[in-house]
């Protein structure tokens, strides 16, 4: 029995431990040896990289020697740390599980086989004895076997692995055609040797000569190489010492068309990040967890050795650091790049784009974007000129939130939503779009979607905010009739305002103006308002000759009347200037000398001693109501000569002009030979507000107007004024007079004008109220050129006007083509395929008023 019993445990024990030892030594050799090897590769390219011989040739050094020196102490250390560690764990984990089942089968095995063969031997002694021999027998063959198996399936599988991932005999069989066939084997060695992420030999070579010949498609083969192949590294290299040697003035433009053309954006991340510390830190933090025993902070500080972050050391790098940060919707930090390259060509445009994109990007909510001020815009011309076309479109976005947010007038308001979403809308889809020649650079298509997006939700969140408003309270009426407006009411003369600050924004030569048109056109209000417009080194000096329809002392009191308002405004401009004394006396020695007694040279001698006094800056009189000296002169109240005078002192500096303002009659005289003293000044005509203006001078008067008009009401305005600016002012006061009267009727009323409150004031009281402007046009129409007024009385009746052939005058064809021009030249009635019809619809309703029709 003990016989059996040995030999029972001991083959169950040989037979459990060997396979308990071979699969576990198996298992975790192989195991250990693959993790080593896959482990020791990393180690030994990251280590293979940070010596002498970096690989991919990112720091110099031999590419080939680099990466297999890497490689093969890889290999070597993980199949050594694998062989190690899959021995110990397989031996222990082998032996404890050999043992366990060897006794347990062997146990069994013994007791059958000994109960059967023969109870003689002993029980105890058997079992003893088989027990030993199994434990030995089992132990020694598990092992053996074991350590076998596992370094053989260890090293093969870690050696298969590695060669399956680098290919490294497809960048051998590279290096053998590059070796065995020279330069003409470029090509066949890009299409052979195309899966292994080992650098191809000599192809940083061949890119390099591809992108300095032609850098554009030098860009398209690097894109099909990336599109077929692995061989970013060397692309990374090429474009990197390529840009290097671009002149400074082409660095920018380079860039952004590496930023348009290239298929991969980790390309400009490279040209201002190290490749090369990248794949070292990803090495590092691969292996790390074999290392998992040493303190975090000692791996921190390690991982810190290798920066990461875009350089700003150099212009390439600052350059490409700069698209970079666009890319990654961070314009604050390509601000800070661009800075450094403002100074070379388009240097000043990325700035400016990237420090209004910084801006938008920061205003999340409405209050935040009213209170956006952007500078001006760089001159032209633009590297990005859809980008400035789009920022363009955000601004005005900017406007309208601000009318939203500061505005009172529900229509206002709702048609500056409207639009803000639409222009909103509208950037979003052309940049959503595949292809759209509005698209703004691929840089910049991530950040502008966010900050249309953005807005875009910040207005459709108070789209349901904007309502009617009931009013309990007598509204102030801030509209104007016959004074000169300023403020919001000085609307729709924006481009008259614009034309004569560009005539004198030089401040070396100022040039003469006439300013022409029919009465309650605005012309005053444009001399009143233009000093807003014109920098500290022009002022203008303003007077109205209307004043002076009844003077008493001939020429003398026009002279006094400009010289005392020539020492009026510079004692306001020039208040810090002691020598403005020196012109207060000299218009007081006038009184003592008589103003009757004054002649020109008085005045010439005091625009002399201004334009001392004033230095660099120039000198504009403002002469309104220029009619008036002509009625003068045709009274013989002044002489004819004092047109002379003028013409005189316009010409005394090139820094003294005049700005003259009445009817057409002075267009006419402008270009009339017979009057040389015109022939100098530039004519500028003031005629209707177009139809925006009008709705905005209306709706929009002032900040606290709470009346809101339909849209229904601003057009039947508009086509009863035709935009003339006294007859809607005019309008607007009646209307937001007859709203204060029903105010006292009723407790609340809606803040909605509508078509009934309109319709309520176009009555006699309206036409009588205006009879100024009225009168005017019916009194110019009488002057000059006969047969006008017989055209007016025939067109009154004719609300859409008649055709010329219908006209049944006592007018000879001349004489009827001269007074249709002449009225259509100002502005009176107008013609469209010899359909006359006039022009301002109240107009017409007048002269029926006065029984014309």
């Amino acid at each position: 029995m003990a016989l059996g019993v040995a030999l029972g445990v001991g083959g169950g024990v040989a037979l459990g431990v060997a396979l308990g030892v071979g699969g576990g030594v198996a298992f975790g050799v192989g195991g250990g040896v693959a993790l080593g090897v896959l482990g020791g590769v990393a180690v030994g390219v990251a280590f293979g990289m940070l010596g002498g011989d970096v690989a991919f040739g990112m720091l110099g050094g031999d590419v080939v020697r680099g990466v297999a020196e890497g490689v093969a102490l890889g290999v070597a250390e993980g199949v050594a740390l694998g062989v190690v560690r899959g021995m110990a764990l397989g031996m222990a984990f082998g032996v404890a599980l050999g043992v366990a089942l060897g006794m347990l089968g062997g146990v069994v095995e013994g007791l059958v086989v000994g109960v059967v063969r023969g109870v003689a031997y002993g029980v105890v002694e058997g079992v003893a004895v088989g027990v030993a021999l199994g434990v030995a027998e089992g132990v020694a063959l598990g092992v053996a076997y074991g350590v076998a198996f596992g370094v053989t399936f260890g090293v093969s599988f870690s050696l298969s692995s590695s060669i399956f991932i680098l290919r490294i005999e497809n960048w051998l069989l590279g290096f053998f055609l590059n070796c065995f066939l020279g330069k003409k084997s470029k090509i066949l060695l890009l299409k052979i040797s195309r899966i292994t992420i080992l650098p191809l030999p000599s192809i940083t070579f061949l890119l390099k000569n591809w992108l300095t010949q032609d850098w554009e498609i030098g860009i398209y083969n690097l894109n099909q190489l990336l599109r077929y192949s692995l061989q970013f590294i060397p692309v990374v290299t090429a474009i990197n010492q390529v840009i290097t040697k671009f002149p400074s003035e082409q660095l920018i433009y380079r860039i952004f068309q590496l930023t348009q053309n290239s298929e991969n954006r980790d390309l400009v991340k490279f040209t201002t990040v190290s490749l090369s510390n990248q794949m070292k830190l990803r090495a590092i933090k691969l292996i790390e967890i074999l290392f998992f025993f040493l303190p975090h902070n000692w791996r921190e500080n390690f991982k810190a050795r290798f920066c990461t972050e875009p350089r700003l050391d150099t212009y390439p790098h600052a350059v490409a650091a700069g698209f970079w940060y666009l890319y990654e919707e961070n314009p604050l930090k390509a601000k800070e790049a661009f800075e450094k390259v403002r100074s070379i060509l388009y240097g000043e445009e990325m700035y400016a784009i990237a420090n209004i994109l910084s801006q938008f990007l920061i205003a999340k909510d409405l209050e935040t974007i009213a209170k956006l001020n952007i500078e001006t815009f760089p001159p032209e011309p633009y590297l990005q000129p859809t980008t400035w076309e789009t920022l363009k479109i955000l601004c005005s976005v900017v406007e309208d939130i601000q009318l939203i947010q500061r505005g009172s007038n529900r229509l206002i308001r709702s048609s500056a939503l409207n639009r803000a979403i639409g222009n909103l809308q509208e950037i979003i889809n052309i940049n959503n779009e595949t292809s759209n020649p509005k698209q703004v650079p691929k840089t910049l298509q991530d950040l502008i979607l966010d900050i249309s997006k953005t807005w875009q939700t910040a207005l459709q969140n108070i789209a349901k905010d904007i309502g009617e408003i009931t009013i309990r309270e007598h509204i102030a009426n801030p509209y104007v009739i016959g004074s000169p407006v300023e403020g919001k009411l000085f609307s729709g003369r924006e481009d008259i305002c614009r034309g004569l600050k560009e005539l004198w924004i030089s401040g070396q030569n100022m040039q003469s103006v006439v300013l022409y048109g029919h009465r309650r056109m605005g012309k005053t209000s444009i001399l009143r308002n233009i000093h807003k417009y014109l920098d500290n080194r022009v002022i203008l000096v303003y007077t109205n000759l209307q004043i002076l329809g009844a003077i008493q002392h001939g020429i003398g009191e026009v002279l006094y009347t400009i010289s005392r308002n020539i020492v009026k405004t510079l004692k306001i401009e020039l208040f810090n200037k002691k020598d403005i004394s020196k012109l207060t006396s000299k218009v007081e020695s006038f009184n003592k000398k008589g103003i009757s007694n004054l002649t020109s040279t008085d005045l010439e001698e005091l625009l002399e001693e201004a334009l001392r006094i004033l230095e660099d800056k120039c000198l504009i009189i403002a002469l309104d109501e220029f009619e008036t000296l002509e009625e003068l002169i045709e009274s013989q109240k002044i002489p004819v000569g004092f047109i002379a005078v003028l013409k005189t002192l316009s010409q005394k500096s090139s820094k003294l002009g005049f700005i003259l303002a009445g009817l057409h009659t002075l267009e006419e005289k402008v270009g009339n030979y017979d009057e040389p003293f015109f022939a100098s000044f530039i004519p500028i005509r003031v005629s209707f507000l177009d139809k925006d203006s009008t709705y905005y001078l209306l709706a929009e008067p002032d900040d606290d107007f709470s009346l809101n008009y339909s849209e229904e009401v601003l057009e039947e305005i508009y086509r009863l004024t035709s935009g003339q600016p006294f007859l809607v002012q005019l309008i607007g006061f009646r209307l937001a007079s007859r709203y204060n009267k029903l105010l006292l009727q009723s407790t609340s009323l809606q803040n909605t004008l509508t078509l009934e409150d309109l319709n309520a004031i176009i009555n006699d009281e309206l036409f009588q109220r205006g009879n100024y402007y009225f009168n005017g046009v019916w009194k110019q129409a009488r002057e000059g050129v006969i047969g006008q007024h017989d055209i007016l009385k025939a067109l009154a009746p004719y609300p859409e006007g008649l055709n010329q052939s219908e006209l049944l005058l006592s007018l000879n064809q001349n004489e009827l083509r001269e007074a249709i021009e002449t009225l259509k030249r100002h502005d009176v009635i107008q013609e469209n395929d010899s359909n006359l019809k006039i022009i301002v619809e109240l107009f017409r309703r007048w002269l029926c008023f006065q029984g014309h029709c």
